[in-house]
């Protein structure tokens, strides 16, 4: 289960990256690699040319500052 996500980019519609915070590697790993929804929606990216790059990475937090929508998603979880 996602803890949050949003979009953020330097023009949005156009050149946006999603980020993420996951309670585990395995619960992003489910919804990465067996989610069906998730997969079709990775083969249409691909097949109609979506992106002119991507790239995938993966950081652990360290801590936080500020809040988002009010709070902090990782309160707690650090």
């Amino acid at each position: 289960m996602g803890l949050t996500s949003f979009g953020i980019g330097e023009t949005p519609y156009i050149k946006q990256a999603t980020f993420s915070i996951w309670q585990s590697k395995e619960a992003m790993k489910e919804f990465a690699y067996k989610m069906h929804q998730h997969k079709e929606i990775i083969q249409t990216t691909r097949k109609e040319n979506w992106y002119s790059e991507d790239m995938f990475v993966r950081f652990k937090p360290l801590k936080t500052l500020g809040t988002i929508k009010g709070s902090d998603p990782l309160a707690g979880k650090l």
